[in-house]
């Protein structure tokens, strides 16, 4: 997993090369105190031949939630 600042933005990413099958990566936020609603976008990119699922949740108090479930074609 690495991390990438640049002036339009911050991006993350987790290399799957050399990993075992039905293994996962996780990318996990600082907790984050919003006082208004925001919105979150994101652009993601899955390859590979075990490549399969994309799942992005939120924790709020107790919580969890999953707002995108995505299964790689």
């Amino acid at each position: 997993m690495y991390v990438i600042v640049t002036l339009k933005g911050h991006y993350a990413a987790a290399d799957a090369s050399g990993q075992q099958y039905l293994d996962t990566a996780q990318l996990v936020s600082v907790s984050v105190n919003f006082t208004t609603e925001h919105c979150l976008r994101f652009y993601y990119y899955m390859n590979g031949l075990h490549v399969q699922l994309l799942q992005v949740l939120s924790l709020i108090h107790t919580f969890l939630s999953k707002l995108v479930n995505l299964l790689a074609q």
